[in-house]
C-alpha cells in the first residue's frame, strides 16, 4: 500500500500510512536575481515606430526613472543617482545585440565583414550570432579619435538565413554605434 502525498502550508511535506506517519519539513535558499527592462521610442522612420530596449541585471531596484535628464534607481533602502561608469567601483560592461535579420534576402547567407559608423571603445568585441545559440565572437584594431567608420573582419564559419550581431565593452568603456553595414557572402537560393 502506497501512501498518500499531501502539500500543506509552509513547506510542509506530510504521508499517512495505514500504520505510519512522516512529516519532512524543507527549505530552499533563493539568489535573488535583480533585472529590469526601460523601453525608449526613437520616433518613426519608414512608417515603423522604432524602440530601444535596455536590460539592466544585477541592480536591486524596484524601479529606474528618468527625472529631467538624469536617472534614479528607486530601492526598499533608498533613492539612488544613476551616474558615472562604475558600480560600486566595478566596470560596467555593456552589451548590445541587433534583432535577428535576414537583411532582405531569403538566402543562406555568411559574414564577411562588418562596418561600422560609430565612437568605438578599445576593448570592444564584435560577435556574429545565428539561431540564437551560435556566436563567433572576433576583436578588431581599434582606432581612436572620435567618430569613425570601421571595419571588422569576420570569420566565415557561421552560416545561416537570419544573423545578429553583438557589441561588448569588456572594461566598461562608453562607445557609441551609429550604422552598421555587414557584408555578406550568399550562399543558396533558398534558407
Amino acid at each position: 500500500i502506497l501512501a498518500t502525498l499531501t502539500t500543506v502550508p509552509v513547506g510542509q511535506v506530510a504521508a499517512n500510512a495505514d500504520h505510519y506517519s512522516l512529516i519532512a519539513y524543507g527549505h530552499d535558499v533563493v539568489t535573488a536575481a535583480y533585472e529590469a527592462y526601460s523601453c525608449t521610442l526613437l520616433g518613426e522612420k519608414d512608417d515603423i515606430d522604432h524602440v530601444a530596449v535596455t536590460h539592466y541585471t544585477n541592480y536591486p531596484f524596484i524601479r529606474i526613472v528618468r527625472f529631467g535628464a538624469k536617472y534614479y534607481g528607486v530601492g526598499t533602502d533608498g533613492l539612488y543617482e544613476l551616474s558615472g561608469n562604475t558600480f560600486n567601483g566595478t566596470a560596467i560592461a555593456s552589451v548590445v545585440e541587433t534583432g535577428e535579420t535576414d537583411m532582405g534576402e531569403p538566402t543562406m547567407k555568411r559574414t564577411r565583414r562588418l562596418y561600422i559608423a560609430g565612437r568605438l571603445s578599445q576593448d570592444l568585441q564584435v560577435s556574429v550570432i545565428a539561431h540564437e545559440t551560435d556566436t563567433e565572437t572576433f576583436t578588431y584594431d581599434p582606432v581612436l579619435g572620435g567618430a569613425r567608420n570601421t571595419r571588422v573582419a569576420l570569420g566565415r564559419g557561421i552560416q545561416a538565413r537570419y544573423l545578429a550581431f553583438q557589441f561588448q565593452n569588456l572594461d566598461g568603456q562608453d562607445f557609441e554605434l551609429h550604422e552598421l553595414g555587414p557584408e555578406v557572402d550568399e550562399l543558396r537560393r533558398t534558407a
